[in-house]
């Protein structure tokens, strides 16, 4: 499938995957305590009614924050952590098919649009890195694993 990689080859896909990891894990813990501690200015941003209850909102901050902790806990060690990869890889998917459908049926603020979009994106960037790096993690340049190994 994949032509033999160097073990450099394979560290870059390695440290490639694990930045998206922690990116996309700041992004949906920032985005998480944003919408909990602010989120009346939040909600009115993202172009919602602010007068609602906001228990759902929170809870939805709540969850952001915890989803991105599990994140980082895949960009901490993907190789450990596959699952939490494919667990961020999975939400990601949940998350577009949502928004893009409440954006569909609701024809709400742009913002639900744009959030679909941005999930899409970091989805498919976290698989994308999660194909070309998991397939050769066990499989360098035989020479090369032969010289790591006697070191």
């Amino acid at each position: 499938m994949w032509p033999s990689s160097s073990s450099r080859d394979v560290e870059r896909r390695r440290a490639a995957l694990r930045l998206a990891l922690a990116g996309t894990s700041l992004h949906s813990v920032g985005l998480g305590f944003l919408v909990y501690g602010v989120t009346r200015r939040f909600l009115k941003a993202a172009g919602f009614d602010p007068s609602e209850e906001l228990f759902y909102p929170r809870q939805s901050g709540a969850f952001l924050v915890a989803l991105g902790i599990g994140y980082g806990g895949a960009a901490l060690n993907p190789d450990r952590h596959a699952g939490l990869v494919a667990l961020t890889i999975a939400s990601k998917a949940i998350a577009v098919a949502f928004l893009l459908r409440e954006a569909r049926r609701r024809g709400g603020p742009r913002s639900v649009l744009a959030a679909g979009v941005a999930d899409a994106l970091l989805g498919l960037l976290i698989a994308g890195l999660a194909l070309a790096y998991y397939p050769q993690r066990h499989s360098a340049a035989p020479e090369e694993a032969g010289e790591t190994a006697h070191r």
